[in-house]
């Protein structure tokens, strides 16, 4: 999973398909272990990934900086 962002919008490739939304308006679950990430929108999960093949803006998601990358970006 590649999550790219701009000031307004947040767009991420998963698999075959790429989800563009506004800032603010996915939300995440971090895995019991700190392992995979959930995204969700409207309450509805939208992807679920190993820690190990997310990047957000081209840096690599691990246990130690998931909360602070992805705390700006979603709510």
């Amino acid at each position: 999973m590649q999550i790219t962002t701009s000031d307004k919008t947040i767009q991420i490739r998963y698999g075959n398909h790429i989800f563009t939304h506004p800032v603010n308006s996915i939300a995440y679950a971090v895995g019991e272990n700190k392992d995979s990430i959930t995204l969700f929108r409207n309450n509805e999960p939208i992807a679920t990934s190993p820690l190990k093949g997310i990047t957000v803006d081209g840096v690599s998601l691990t246990k130690d900086n998931v909360e602070n990358l992805l705390g700006k970006l979603f709510v």
